[in-house]
């Protein structure tokens, strides 16, 4: 109990004078001699924890940006949309399930241009990079306009190719799912 005080009041010293938690993690991880890579974005070990260096002995599951994780890899084949959106609730951080990601993550990490730096720690850690060249779906549908209230109107989804959101017939295009999980809210 006492830890935990102790913690939410640097936390608070550091807020009220402009600094993150990231922030400090990042000073001392630099300072520290014996850290051998001090990586651009969290990574997200076994037992949920977070850091900005390698943990020895500890299992890598993906990269932090923007409060996602990035699973490590993509689904180990290609699938149609809703078996793609099942793999991803199939994969789990704690109690936690994965989704897709919208297509405005995926499209704001393109971007960014941050994407090569993910590739570069993603690959670091034994992961997939994320080819552009890989079709992928993302959770977001592509209703028609024209057809609001039909069958017709949640026939599509947004995939991304070479970077760019296109749309695919969702029951008869397969494609690869990279798992996000969304961290807002969740105690890790």
């Amino acid at each position: 109990m006492e830890k935990e005080k102790v913690m939410q009041d640097v936390k608070n010293l550091l807020t009220d004078n402009g600094f993150s938690t990231d922030d400090f993690v990042k000073h001392f991880a630099k300072e520290n001699k014996t850290a051998e890579k001090v990586f651009p974005f969290e990574v997200l070990y076994e037992g949920l924890v977070r850091s900005w260096v390698p943990l020895k002995g500890q299992k890598p599951l993906g990269v932090i940006y923007e409060n996602h994780l990035i699973t490590l890899y993509y689904s180990p084949e290609p699938m149609r949309w809703n078996e793609a959106m099942e793999y991803c609730k199939s994969i789990k951080f704690g109690d936690h399930s994965c989704s897709a990601g919208t297509r405005v993550f995926w499209e704001n990490l393109y971007k960014s241009k941050k994407i090569y730096l993910i590739d570069e720690l993603l690959t670091y850690l034994g992961g997939d990079n994320i080819d552009i060249s890989v079709r992928f779906w993302t959770e977001t549908d592509c209703p028609y306009p024209e057809f609001p209230h039909s069958d017709f109107a949640n026939y599509r989804a947004f995939g991304i190719y070479f970077s760019h959101p296109r749309t695919y017939e969702k029951y008869l295009h397969a494609l690869f799912v990279r798992p996000v999980l969304v961290l807002s809210g969740l105690p890790f």
